[in-house]
């Protein structure tokens, strides 16, 4: 699952090759994978 999501982050950076694009996406998809783990956590 987490391997489906960073394939998807390389997708985006592709389509934007702008740093500060790259930047977001990937401080976007950082964040989502921290409220995975977060949740997954205290569902635990």
């Amino acid at each position: 699952r987490l391997e489906k999501v960073w394939s998807s982050v390389e997708e985006e950076s592709l389509k934007n090759p702008s740093p500060a694009q790259r930047e977001k996406v990937l401080e976007k998809q950082l964040h989502s994978l921290i409220e995975q783990l977060t949740a997954k956590q205290g569902s635990s």
